[in-house]
């Protein structure tokens, strides 16, 4: 969008008020589109505004005028609707024919032509055609599915870029638009007991809204028969919500568990299914899954550890992964190895040159784990003995994703060669303090409530360093923030920025280190910021 002011320099960088803006655009409906296509204005100034001498163009190739308003005035912090067919909220009705379907950018803008003042949304791409926006820029926002509408994140509150709207699945014309919670389920834990069996899982709220009581409803399944349903508590913006279900331990049991979350309500759900598997003819465990190497570096192996929890003589195992692929290894060892079932043993040997090679087993075959997420299980004699589940942003590439007995979870590994083959977890081998040391006061940022991530922090000892790791959502490092300190008591603040640009709004994976003056690490964490620009 664009003013024409005297001082032209200083609008790039305000958000534009007191002006008609797009507010909600419907241009794809399901089925067809003819009759069901609408856009939504609203006046987010003080003042009302009288739209005789505006228009509406849309654009695939070019930019064509398609509607000029009559003289007819849209109200002080009102929304305006113009309809193909009649709703009881139209105010106006008339033939739109936005563009869609096509594979390359389209537009909708309106223009004042007494002022020359314009709000322009561009989607899809490419931008074959050079389609500009107000600003003479072109920040593209999706192509959303038949149904959606293209809906800002704040009524009326523009800044000529696409991180204002939000694909909305729940649209709302001639009303406030509705953002919806972005949750997910996190990978589960199954742990047996004597005469229980506990399976625990987390649900993490991405987003910067709240998620009510009674919302989410979890599921879990035993062979396809439901175990148990329960409507989740509410969970708080940028929280993890912990649920655990305890069932007795049957000798019987035997065979998949999934759990799958859903929501009776607008919630966006990312990752709603969780699958394992589930078996108490041996207990307690034997042999268990201690660490993962799914994302190597190019050319390295994939490998999988496991810890003996006693002495085992030589026992033949099969891995077998979601798709059915197999693998088997001849194994032996005493009470507390980590054997790492490799599938190139010499470029672990290599890429790892302290692990034991003695506990480095070449694989027979192997089970070619998936990137973006994946499940295996450990069988000996046809008995499935442990099993586990990972998503692709669980860790980055070069890292490994290991069991941290101190926390019961699984994590990233942060060791400086990124994983800890033959040896004991990353996590086990640190000297932490209570977590009542840090505080995240934030893990909110965002520009135009001046919000910054902050962490508060007192300890005994001298904090040296404090460094935060950066990661795109599908694991991949984007940058490291480092800050060198000296006190044992302060706080830790980061607006979003890098060197030179500001993170684009979004979810971000990060890890949170704090050091000592001799490089100890004090605490570690990882975590999800979420950046809304």
């Amino acid at each position: 969008m664009k003013i024409w002011f005297i001082v032209v320099v200083c609008i790039c960088f305000q958000v534009l008020t007191g002006a008609v803006v797009i507010n909600e655009l419907f241009y794809d409906a399901q089925g067809s589109d003819e009759g069901e296509e609408w856009i939504e204005l609203y006046n987010n100034g003080s003042d009302d505004v009288n739209l005789q001498y505006w228009i509406i163009q849309r654009a695939g190739v070019s930019f064509e005028t398609i509607y000029q308003f009559p003289i007819i005035t849209i109200r002080a912090g009102t929304f305006f609707l113009i309809t193909e067919s009649y709703t009881p909220s139209s105010n106006i009705i008339t033939e739109l024919n936005f563009q869609n379907g096509g594979s390359e950018t389209d537009g909708v803008k309106i223009i004042d032509l007494e002022t020359h003042y314009s709000d322009t949304i561009l989607y899809d791409s490419p931008n074959t055609n050079n389609l500009q926006g107000d600003l003479g820029e072109s920040s593209l926002c999706e192509d959303v599915p038949p149904g959606n509408s293209l809906a800002r994140i704040d009524d009326g509150v523009d800044t000529n870029s696409s991180e204002d709207w939000y694909n909305c699945s729940f649209t709302t014309p001639g009303a406030s638009n509705v953002v919806a919670a972005v949750v997910t389920l996190d990978s589960a834990i199954i742990t047996y007991n004597q005469s229980s069996i506990d399976i625990s899982t987390k649900v993490t709220n991405l987003s910067t809204h709240n998620v009510d009581n009674s919302v989410l409803l979890l599921r879990i399944f035993i062979n396809s028969e439901l175990e148990h349903q329960v409507e989740l508590e509410g969970i708080l913006a940028n929280s993890t919500l912990t649920y655990c279900y305890t069932m007795i331990n049957e000798l019987d049991i035997e065979g998949e568990v999934m759990i799958e979350l859903s929501s009776n309500e607008e919630v966006s759900i990312v990752d709603n299914m969780w699958t394992g598997w589930i078996s108490s003819s041996l207990e307690p465990l034997l042999i268990k899954f201690s660490e993962v190497m799914f994302k190597p570096i190019s050319g390295n192996g994939e490998w999988l550890e496991i810890l003996l929890a006693e002495d085992i003589p030589q026992t033949e195992v099969e891995i077998i992964d979601k798709a059915g692929n197999n693998c088997n290894a001849y194994i032996e060892g005493n009470s507390g190895d980590y054997l790492v079932l490799a599938e190139d043993r010499e470029s672990l040997l290599s890429q790892y040159p302290n692990s034991n090679p003695i506990n480095i087993i070449q694989a027979e075959g192997w089970v070619r784990l998936n990137n973006s997420g994946d499940e295996v299980i450990l069988k000996i004699n046809n008995t499935t003995i442990d099993s586990l589940s990972f998503l692709g942003s669980d860790c980055s590439d070069g890292s490994s994703w290991e069991y941290n007995e101190i926390t019961a979870s699984w994590n990233q590994c942060l060791s400086e060669y990124g994983a800890t083959p033959t040896a004991e977890p990353w996590f086990s081998t640190q000297q932490y303090p209570s977590n009542n040391g840090v505080e995240i006061v934030s893990k909110l940022i965002s520009q135009r409530k001046g919000v910054v991530f902050e962490v508060g922090y007192k300890y005994e000892e001298v904090v040296s360093e404090i460094t935060l790791k950066l990661f795109d959502i599908r694991g991949r490092e984007l940058f490291i923030i480092s800050e060198e300190v000296s006190s044992n008591v302060g706080l830790f603040k980061w607006n979003g920025r890098d060197k030179t640009n500001y993170l684009t709004s979004g979810i971000y994976p990060a890890i949170l280190t704090f050091k000592d003056s001799f490089g100890n690490i004090l605490y570690a964490e990882q975590l999800l910021i979420t950046v809304n620009r």
